[in-house]
């Protein structure tokens, strides 16, 4: 309260003792809260700030289209699986291709690697 008496401030703020959460208040004097893009707000002595209902606003928008395509997909479920089971497929293939090219890279494609075996071989049948 010294600053406010000094009028060095303006009123002081007033913030409870049991929330750490702070609050902000402003008016909008000479247009100085100003809308930046859909996410992020001016406001004088805070910033760029974001907000989280424009966030949530184009959220929904974005996801209500693939809400709608999953309630119709939820009335056939064996359709579902079968997707899924094309999925995994298309998947374990590009993963096994993508190991083989990493295990040519790392020298540790054992069980291909006619060379490797052949020297193994030698090793153990000299001792």
């Amino acid at each position: 309260f010294d600053m406010f008496f000094r009028k060095q401030a303006t009123y002081p703020k007033f913030k409870r003792k049991h929330s750490n959460r702070q609050s902000y208040r402003s008016t909008n004097n000479n247009d100085t809260i100003r809308l930046l893009d859909r996410q992020h707000i001016r406001l004088p002595k805070l910033g760029d700030v974001k907000c989280k209902k424009f966030l949530e606003k184009i959220l929904n928008e974005v996801l209500d289209p693939i809400r709608e395509r999953r309630k119709e997909l939820e009335k056939d479920i064996p359709a579902i699986y079968e997707i899924l089971r094309k999925g995994c497929e298309e998947a374990r293939a590009a993963a096994g291709a993508t190991l083989d090219e990493v295990r040519k890279a790392m020298k540790i494609n054992y069980f291909d690697d006619k060379e490797l075996i052949a020297e193994q071989q030698k090793k153990y049948l000299q001792q």
